[in-house]
């Protein structure tokens, strides 16, 4: 029946089209690898350097990651079907007949061996819808990114997050309104036909009704289910590693007597080309007299400050000792060294030459501390829509060790 519906053309078409859909997949498949660093960064930089709500950020950087997981897997698994199917052409070539049953035992007889040229039509078939669902997975990945870009462009033009936020729970309840809306207009057999005539002329529509309809609903929901489900657990440590909310650090511990570290926190261990998340220092084990912290910048914390500057009432209750006049980023970042507190001196603010972040340097002496474990501590403060202000007490913790004692 496929057969007899396929137009000439695009037999010939499909017939030809193996060599482009190999190039291609090989091509973007080896892209595909290279771009996990980037899509971390891209999304950080928009939580760091344009202010761009966490929640925001990190749902398009677990988006982007499990669709580049996912696209991974069916190139990949189309380059090795198209590799057999190359296989079979030969094959059937060679030996187009396929199986001489005359020259089976007779249980193999019972057995229908189809011809290579099938297995051939098969594999080509399949190759095909996996070559389509590619689109199709984009199709609704972009989809997806579309509905928050409107939040991500109010806060790259620099506007108060706090406008930010609320215009995005207002777009949220807009776009839920309008659905109760669709679907009540669908109720209605008036409304009804026009409605679905204009849905249907929608891309992502139509492919689902195809898949559909081909495949069936339940089939087509599952492979759906199960291809979102086995890109995410393959890209989970990937998900996992993107940390640049304000919250707790859940990272290294300050009392357990076992230490963990996190190789992102050392500039000799961390990935050079990820944008740091929130800080970071030389090493693990330290020598000299002194070390150099490094802090990420968050352009959230100039909105911290202006918060501040409305409530002076407030420097009092969080220990900081400035005018509003000269109130700074230096001090919604409490530093301490061992539980004691470091005072905001100069902070050196520069950018990575690797990603181009921007980054502050504090220069934190160590010259009388005792050789063994010591753990640095930044205390972070910041604000919630109503501009309640409040500290984040472990924003990141970082231990480290001194070789020896300095004389």
């Amino acid at each position: 029946m496929i057969e007899k519906d396929t137009p000439e053309w695009l037999k010939e078409t499909q017939n030809r089209s193996w060599e482009p859909e190999i190039l291609i997949s090989g091509i973007t498949l080896t892209f595909l690898f290279l771009l996990s660093n980037h899509i971390h960064n891209f999304w950080s930089m928009q939580i760091q350097e344009f202010g761009v709500i966490d929640a925001i950020g990190r749902s398009l950087y677990v988006i982007s990651m499990v669709f580049l997981t996912g696209l991974k897997i069916i190139l990949f698994v189309h380059l090795v079907l198209r590799g057999i199917w190359t296989g079979y052409v030969g094959l059937s070539y060679v030996f187009p007949h396929g199986v001489h049953r005359e020259k089976l035992n007779e249980q193999q007889k019972k057995i229908d061996y189809p011809r290579p040229a099938e297995l051939v039509i098969r594999i080509e078939r399949i190759c095909s819808l996996l070559f389509s669902f590619i689109f199709s997975t984009i199709t609704f990945g972009i989809g997806m990114v579309f509905v928050w870009t409107p939040a991500i462009l109010l806060s790259v033009i620099g506007l108060n997050p706090k406008i930010v936020v609320w215009s995005a729970i207002g777009f949220c309840v807009v776009m839920g309104i309008a659905a109760i809306i669709v679907g009540i207009l669908s109720s209605k057999k008036k409304t009804a036909s026009k409605l679905d005539a204009l849905i249907g002329q929608l891309t992502f529509a139509n492919l689902q009704v195809i898949y559909g309809t081909n495949l069936g609903m339940g089939r087509m929901y599952l492979i759906f289910v199960l291809y979102f489900a086995a890109a995410a657990g393959l890209c989970w440590g990937d998900i996992t590693r993107f940390d640049f909310g304000d919250s707790e650090w859940k990272g290294s511990g300050g009392t357990s007597a076992i230490v963990h570290t996190d190789p992102a926190l050392y500039l000799d261990t961390r990935d050079p080309e990820l944008r740091i998340q929130r800080a970071a220092i030389p090493a693990y084990r330290m020598a000299g007299d002194e070390l150099e912290l490094t802090i990420a910048y968050y352009k959230e914390d100039e909105y911290s400050v202006e918060v501040l500057r409305r409530h002076p009432k407030k420097f009092s209750e969080f220990d900081i000792e400035a005018e509003a006049a000269e109130l700074d980023l230096r001090h919604v970042h409490e530093i301490t060294l061992d539980g004691n507190k470091i005072q905001a001196g100069n902070w050196l603010r520069t950018a990575d030459s690797e990603t181009g972040q921007t980054l502050f340097k504090v220069r934190i002496p160590i010259d009388g501390l005792d050789a063994g474990r010591h753990n640095l501590r930044i205390q972070k403060t910041t604000w919630n829509l109503k501009e309640n202000i409040r500290p984040i007490e472990n924003w990141v913790t970082i231990p480290f060790e001194i070789e020896s004692a300095n004389p």
